[in-house]
């Protein structure tokens, strides 16, 4: 990877970091220094504590580590999130009870949008 491929990582990095702190009120987040390269782009997850107002996955406490891949749209060609991709970061990335991830895409203009990603298949919350 170049020198520059990497400072867009940690811009990305950064720019989710920054919005999960001082605009959702996220506790303790700071980016893994365990990653893997995919598609020639390094793939790192943020972990932190989610907010109170945040509802947890099912069977897991409120103060739990939340996990956050975070990826650029400008990158979505070159950094492609696919089924292996994402198989791979939940077995080698995330600890051993992690049943979803949070998904930070962030567009060209600084928006950044969340989605979550469960693990296998994840049975909807009735209304």
């Amino acid at each position: 990877m170049t020198a520059a491929g990497n400072q867009d990582v940690s811009a990305v990095e950064g720019a989710v970091r920054t919005n999960l702190v001082h605009l959702q009120g996220w506790r303790d987040v700071e980016v893994q220094r365990e990653g893997f390269m995919w598609h020639g782009r390094l793939l790192r997850l943020l972990c932190g504590r989610r907010p109170a107002s945040v509802a947890p996955p099912e069977g897991e406490a409120s103060s739990d580590i939340e996990y956050i891949l975070p990826v650029s749209l400008a990158q979505h060609s070159a950094e492609p999130v696919t089924i292996e991709c994402l198989d791979r970061i939940f077995a080698e990335l995330c600890g051993p009870d992690t049943s979803r991830i949070l998904l930070a895409i962030v567009s060209d203009d600084g928006t950044i949008v969340f989605y979550f990603l469960h693990k296998g298949i994840h049975k909807p919350k009735k209304n």
